[in-house]
């Protein structure tokens, strides 16, 4: 599977984010990713497919800590609704490495995240 730089940069945020939590909070909490698309639920459908690719890599990568599941057809609100939703969780990211003096996702140390 031959994955965008975009989604490489997702793939490797959320793997970060996920390195970042306290081991034990990590060892009790599963954390649930939802993925959402447009396409029909259908295996021919290449959003689709590479939805149940996601899936298949970041659960195999976190050794089931992270349990993505997967919304077709505009289920979480279509695609306008999703890319408020993401901007909503960038700026808040954004301020949030602000206020703990990370200027970049490399500097976030997990002395700098607590839940």
């Amino acid at each position: 599977m031959q994955l965008s730089n975009t989604w490489k940069a997702t793939v490797g945020l959320m793997i970060g984010a996920i390195l970042c939590l306290p081991a034990q909070a990590a060892a009790e909490k599963k954390i649930i990713m939802r993925y959402s698309h447009s396409s029909a639920a259908m295996v021919e459908e290449p959003h689709h497919t590479a939805a149940l690719d996601f899936k298949k890599y970041v659960e195999e990568k976190t050794k089931g800590r992270v349990e993505v599941q997967i919304y077709p057809a505009s289920q979480l609100g279509g695609e306008e609704g999703v890319k408020c939703y993401i901007d909503k969780i960038a700026a808040e990211l954004a301020d949030t490495m602000q206020m703990c003096g990370a200027h970049s996702l490399a500097e976030i140390t997990r002395d700098m995240v607590r839940i």
